[in-house]
């Protein structure tokens, strides 16, 4: 998630937000990683997965101890002068004001000796930006949605008087349900007088032409949203912006002269193009208002859906060219009413007529702790900061690690994603048949091309084109060689995740990036990963020569162990240990009452509330099924949904392959984003 610099960006700079080069300055300015255990006001709040970074700020996913997960924006103070003090007093002022459907919603602001924490609402479904970049472009329909719902946030942030500045695809949000949000205020600000702003600001291709001559021609207002909206609009649509060029100065002509085309190869319908024509209107008093926008012939000549999938993210839909006109107009209004744009039956608009924001310090700092003080912590030693990878560090030999927040339903955790390699101190029998892909490129593929096996089976079936054929999988290394978790306990707000394999080996993934594996007879298998998620050492533990750390470690998962097999219900049998020792789990998700377990070997573990488990092997090679009464089912995709069909929708396979499919999309997203 990237996130805007504070303060207002030099638009002489081509870089606004370099990458960060070893010795490169800014490693002053942004805040160190901060501790694992954040509290706010008598909460704990778990700092996990690093999101993103701009020129002044980072961005980590929190949790707290009701497994509530949110975005926790964090400045560092001693790179806060007495303007930026100013300016992100104002920031926190603005985004706590603002109450709308469509505006990431602010959550709380506190701050330790060292940071100041701007607490956010999660936003799962990434950015637009990387919707884009997935997609390439968008489809009209889609534009349609979206722009509806950033016109309903704009007008009602218009109405409190702030006007944005900085609107653009990195900065519009998608939810869980994949509705947009308006976020980063770090350059709006407020002009309820109707005073104009003469600050030069933003993101070079979305700035109006207004701002960059705001110095001599009287400044800019609420007409620069306006504008970022058209451009929005074309950059859906075309997949780039209308004045792009890789020097920023020549969009800067481009923009000053209006300087743009629409192409011949991709063509927009007119009522896109005329929309998009008026509001790039380079005379900000010529641009239509935001209701006047939502007028024009371009929401309604088309095909206006409910709502946008979540395939959609990394798929095109397909709409009807025209679908029922009665349909498309009840979604539209519907669209508009859920985002302050329009009311039924003449009923009030809770986002309409609203106060204007006033910023105060006082306003800020009342009913809480003090928040910005004049004292700042010392900085930091070269040791001391340790910035969060971003991207794949594959070393050598060894294994590889990267850091992921869990999403569980207990308190935080952060789960580590392991890639087994040749290690000199591993055994090779011990991880030879677990080897994960080492090029994360080449796994994001395979999780992508898993992901559209799952859709395109559940459309196929959907449309009636799965063939009848409910045969089970009857390949003996395919039904002999199944593992899969038949226990596990949720203890990270403390220790970590523990699990037992119906092999009967137990595994517990610690917080210090180190899991240990333990087999029936007893013997300890260590994983153990340290600095920028290169995993040092595999080693095997004598337990009877333990330091006092593995010695704690060892009784810990001998105690859950213990407890697991004299609590928990398992349904473990007798297979190869050979082959199966060096399994281990990767990564852990859930959504509501569905967890997903990620394992070293290729294969994906689904528990439901009802107990059900859905194993799907070696990425979509086959799906097992265990059913409540721990009886495997082993077929393919369709052959699964064919079997389901035509037995009364027995084991609810279309409901649980939907959900199954959500989760490897969103693991697709995370691995697609790290490079």
């Amino acid at each position: 998630m990237p996130l805007a610099v504070l303060e207002p960006r030099d638009l002489n700079q081509k870089n606004p937000t370099p990458k960060k080069k070893k010795g490169d300055k800014r490693s002053n300015t942004l805040c160190d990683t901060p501790p694992a255990l954040l509290q706010s006001r008598g909460r704990d709040l778990h700092r996990g997965l690093c999101l993103g970074e701009g020129g002044f700020a980072r961005c980590f996913q929190v949790k707290d101890n009701g497994g509530q997960i949110f975005a926790a924006k964090t400045i560092a103070k001693r790179a806060l002068s007495e303007k930026s003090q100013k300016k992100l007093l104002g920031e926190i002022k603005i985004h706590r004001s603002l109450d709308h459907p469509n505006v990431c919603r602010f959550v709380d602001c506190f701050e330790d000796q060292s940071n100041v924490y701007i607490l956010l609402e999660i936003c799962s479904n990434g950015s637009l930006m990387n919707m884009l970049k997935a997609r390439k472009r968008l489809t009209e329909p889609e534009a349609r949605f979206y722009a509806t719902q950033i016109i309903g946030a704009v007008k009602y942030m218009h109405s409190r008087g702030v006007i944005h500045r900085d609107l653009k695809l990195g900065n519009i949000f998608l939810d869980e349900n994949m509705n947009a949000k308006v976020g980063d205020f770090g350059l709006a600000t407020v002009s309820a007088d109707g005073s104009r702003r003469r600050t030069i600001c933003g993101t070079p291709n979305y700035i109006a032409p207004e701002v960059l001559d705001s110095k001599t021609n009287g400044g800019h207002s609420f007409e620069v949203d306006i504008w970022s909206i058209g451009i929005i609009v074309y950059t859906m649509l075309v997949g780039k912006p209308p004045f792009q060029s890789k020097e920023v100065e020549t969009i800067y002509q481009r923009i000053r002269d209006n300087d743009y085309s629409f192409p011949m190869h991709h063509p927009l319908s007119a009522e896109a193009q005329k929309l998009i024509v008026d509001t790039l209107n380079a005379d900000p008093t010529s641009r239509p208002s935001l209701d006047e926008l939502m007028q024009y012939d371009f929401f309604t000549s088309g095909y206006f859906p409910s709502r946008i999938e979540r395939e959609s993210l990394t798929k095109a839909p397909i709409y009807r060219s025209n679908g029922p006109r009665e349909r498309c107009r009840k979604n539209f209004i519907d669209c508009k009413v859920a985002c302050g744009l329009g009311s039924v039956n003449g009923g009030p608009n809770k986002h309409a007529g609203v106060r204007p924001v006033e910023i105060t310090k006082a306003d800020v700092e009342a009913g809480g702790p003090k928040v910005l003080p004049t004292s700042v912590s010392p900085a930091s030693t070269k040791d001391k900061y340790r910035p969060i990878s971003m991207k794949k560090v594959v070393p050598p030999s060894g294994l590889r690690v990267a850091t992921k927040t869990t999403s569980s339903s207990s308190a935080s955790s952060t789960s580590i994603t392991l890639s087994p390699s040749t290690s000199p101190s591993c055994g090779s029998g011990e991880l030879a048949s677990n080897r994960r892909l080492t090029d994360s490129r080449k796994d994001s593929r395979q999780f992508r091309q898993l992901s559209d096996k799952l859709f395109k089976a559940l459309a196929d079936h959907k449309n009636g084109k799965i063939p009848f054929s409910p045969h089970q999988v009857t390949n003996a290394n395919v039904r002999n060689g199944i593992v899969y978790i038949s226990r596990w306990v949720d203890y990270s707000n403390k220790y970590g995740l523990i699990y037992q394999f119906n092999t009967g080996v137990t595994g517990m993934r610690f917080h210090d990036n180190v899991t240990c594996l333990a087999d029936a007879t007893g013997e300890v298998l260590l994983l153990n990963t340290i600095g920028n998620g290169v995993a040092e050492s595999c080693q095997t533990l004598d337990t009877k020569y333990l330091n006092a750390t593995n010695s704690k470690r060892v009784r810990l998962l001998q105690g859950f162990r213990d407890y697991m097999e004299k609590n928990l219900a398992s349904s473990s049998r007798n297979l190869d240990n050979k082959t199966t020792r060096g399994t281990y789990i990767v990564h852990y998700d859930h959504i509501d009452n569905v967890r997903m377990f990620e394992l070293s070997n290729g294969s994906f573990q689904f528990n439901f509330a009802d107990h059900v488990k859905v194993i799907v092997n070696n990425f979509g090679e086959s799906v097992t099924v265990l059913d409540t009464n721990m009886t495997e089912h082993i077929w393919t995709v369709e052959s699964a949904l064919s079997y389901d069909c035509s037995h009364g929708d027995k084991y609810k396979l279309v409901d649980r392959f939907d959900m199954i499919q959500r989760l490897i999309q969103r693991r697709f997203l995370y691995l697609a984003s790290q490079f």
